[in-house]
């Protein structure tokens, strides 16, 4: 077993694959699981690599990781990218040149028809886990892979012209003392995987015969490796014997058989001119195109570790100039291109500002509308403008960056942060460069992401000392960052669940409320760090929507399943809400989960808001909530908003209340209560917003 310890250390994969990876892990908005789960699952030597590192100590969760979903979501973004690069830049210095030209394609073609006939099986004989049988089919001859790895001039000479799995498991066993499915099932049973998986991928050279009373799994994939090793075999008997297990072990007539075979050869021929892999070219084609993906794969390598290093030059700018400077030093050193200028959004989002090195004056100021500057229209558009030539009736504006930046054509990418354009990139873009610099837009489009998430500028810390009993800054921020782990794991989770339920509208939409209130949390957490970014990143919402939303959320996961009535009754004419959304939320939730709770099954929770109140001459909004429970203890009443023991019993902090008011203090509302045997009322009043709402 020592062998299988470090197996999966240095698997060769298609640069193709490595490419979509680090392509997926790359993606604008962050990576999207069904992009990643497709390009890991098109490759053996990935999924390896990622159920190795998901079941190590590092990952281990208490039950082994034996789906791709789960190790994409237990390792997360950064880790899948880590991996990526490092096999990436591995397989760029590693030479497999003793293995037959076409060994690696090969291999990668036979991986993919073993996983969707492995898939296509598994459901036409009802096994109850499909994915189980594609992950099989992925490794089935991963073993090949590991020993190539760890001896290419050896294991090269060994695989020869040998035509049949058959033929080289002989030699394998007369060299090496076992055959390449015994080492892949050893080489899984280290990883932690079941024995299910590891006898499917075990005995797939058996004899029919010697499997038919052995587990649905291993009949499926012992098909499956006679369908495929007949496809090199120049041995007719090879694909009767195939025809004849599947037959034997599920009744399967050999028409049948042969025409789901076909199909899975169209579509994987399909997906291989998609990657820019050839399917069926002589040797030499072969060996020219993996020469131009290794070279592109380097390229990307070069490209992700420039994205990653100019992150690092942009968390010690001080400021947005500190920032512009910060890119243009990156675009000279990677691409060439000493001409660039950064334009910012201003904080009212009327104009975009570009600072001069020293960041003291501004050296252009455009307004953010139409038709003002081609920068301008970058940012209201979201998309890339540039001019092709040099139109002598451009805005004055453009035609002074224009000199400004050598004199050359202008590219104006847009710095999105999410879905919110935050300001533009200008580039002056040499003569001849233009298709050059086309082919290098995903690293300008990675840089522009970087970019636009830039530091402000921040006042110096101060060295106070912490009264008795306080949290300092870097203790807040370390449970930050720590919380921000498992709420990442559920973020990934509810991405794979968006996928497999894309056809539930009504799951879709659940889903969607529980990623807001995950986005809450986050908020919340921020607030800790720092409460004034945190408040100032509120978004206009209507109250009317907030509180619907509140509602239904509430009465989806607390009244209903307690048998409790939530109504609701608001005016048409609510205010909109510019800031604090999250303080509101909170203090409403806290209020409503405080009621469910008072309540027996039968009892009734009534919501209702006003638009319209005048309190000391100011136009205030109003929520009324109300409960028909047992009314409020004697012993809250007397201490009323401020933090004490609940009474609620285990589990439950007692701080509801005293959080409800200073939250209403933030929002300088004010919160009230009635309570006696009839039940509790509280009324909040809001001031409104008079420059949104007047």
């Amino acid at each position: 077993m020592g062998e299988a310890h470090t197996a999966t250390d240095r698997l060769p994969s298609l640069p193709q694959v490595l490419i979509r990876v680090l392509d997926a892990v790359q993606a604008e908005n962050g990576a999207d699981f069904r992009d990643l789960n497709a390009a890991v699952s098109q490759d053996s030597a990935m999924a390896a690599r990622l159920l190795a590192a998901a079941n190590s100590p590092f990952y281990f969760r208490g039950a082994a990781c034996e789906s791709l979903d789960r190790a994409l979501v237990l390792l997360g973004q950064h880790a899948i990218k880590t991996l990526t690069m490092t096999a990436a830049i591995q397989q760029l210095f590693d030479s497999f040149e003793d293995a037959p030209r076409d060994f690696l394609p090969g291999l990668w073609r036979r991986a993919l028809i073993a996983a969707n006939l492995g898939q296509v099986l598994a459901t036409l004989t009802r096994h109850p886990n499909p994915e189980q049988a594609y992950l099989c089919g992925l490794l089935l001859e991963m073993g090949k892979l590991a020993r190539l790895s760890q001896d290419p001039a050896g294991y090269g000479a060994l695989l020869g012209d040998r035509d049949s799995s058959s033929a080289l498991a002989d030699a394998e066993i007369a060299e090496l003392g076992s055959h390449y499915a015994q080492f892949t099932g050893d080489i899984m049973q280290h990883w932690g995987l079941c024995d299910t998986l590891c006898d499917a991928v075990r005995y797939q050279l058996e004899d029919a015969g010697q499997v038919r009373d052995a587990q649905h799994l291993v009949k499926i994939m012992n098909v499956v490796a006679g369908l495929v090793d007949a496809e090199n075999s120049a041995r007719a008997t090879t694909m009767d014997r195939a025809l004849a297990a599947a037959d034997e072990l599920f009744g399967l007539n050999e028409g049948l058989v042969r025409e789901l075979r076909h199909r899975i050869d169209d579509d994987v021929r399909s997906l291989a001119g998609s990657l820019g892999i050839p399917f069926d070219e002589s040797p030499e084609a072969l060996t020219e195109q993996q020469r131009i993906a290794r070279r592109t794969l380097g390229q990307r390598v070069g490209d992700v570790n420039s994205a990653d290093q100019f992150a690092g030059a942009l968390q010690q700018a001080s400021g947005l100039p500190e920032a512009g400077l910060a890119v243009r030093r990156c675009l000279q050193v990677t691409l060439g291109l000493p001409h660039a200028l950064a334009f910012w959004l201003t904080d009212d989002g009327q104009s975009l500002t570009a600072f001069a090195d020293d960041g003291t004056d501004p050296l252009f100021v455009i307004a953010a509308e139409p038709n003002r500057s081609l920068v301008a229209d970058c940012l209201l558009a979201g998309e890339i403008r540039q001019d092709d030539d040099r139109n002598p009736l451009s805005p004055v504006v453009d035609r002074q960056i224009r000199r400004r930046l050598g004199g050359h054509p202008l590219w104006c990418l847009p710095l999105l942060r999410g879905e919110q354009c935050v300001g533009v990139l200008v580039l002056g873009i040499p003569p001849g460069r233009d298709a050059e610099l086309r082919q290098r837009l995903p690293l300008l489009q990675a840089l522009c992401r970087e970019l636009a998430r830039a530091p402000e500028l921040t006042a110096p810390a101060t060295d106070t000392a912490l009264p008795a009993g306080a949290v300092s800054d870097d203790v807040i921020r370390e449970v930050v960052h720590e919380a921000g782990n498992p709420l990442s794991i559920i973020q990934n989770y509810l991405g794979v669940l968006r996928s497999r339920l894309a056809s539930d509208d009504q799951a879709q939409e659940q889903l969607q409320q529980i990623r807001r209130e995950i986005d809450r949390v986050g908020r919340i957490l921020l607030r800790l760090r720092d409460p004034q970014d945190a408040a100032d990143d509120d978004a206009a919402i209507p109250a009317r929507a907030l509180l619907e939303r509140i509602a239904d959320l509430m009465d989806t996961s607390l009244c209903q399943p307690r048998g409790i009535t939530l109504e609701l009754e608001l005016d048409d004419e609510l205010p909109v809400l510019q800031k604090q959304t999250d303080q509101l939320q909170q203090v409403l939730t806290n209020l409503l989960k405080n009621a469910v709770e008072a309540l027996d099954q039968g009892g009734t929770i009534r919501l209702r808001a006003e638009g319209h109140v005048l309190h000391r001459g100011q136009r205030h909004w109003r929520i009324r909530l109300s409960d028909d429970g047992p009314g409020l203890p004697s012993s809250v009443n007397d201490r009323l908003f401020s933090p004490l023991q609940s009474t609620k019993g285990a589990g439950h902090s007692g701080l509801g209340l005293s959080i409800a008011k200073r939250l209403m203090d933030e929002m300088k509302g004010k919160i009230t209560v009635q309570s006696d045997a009839t039940g509790t009322r509280f009324e909040l009043l809001l001031p409104v917003d008079e420059g949104r709402n007047g």
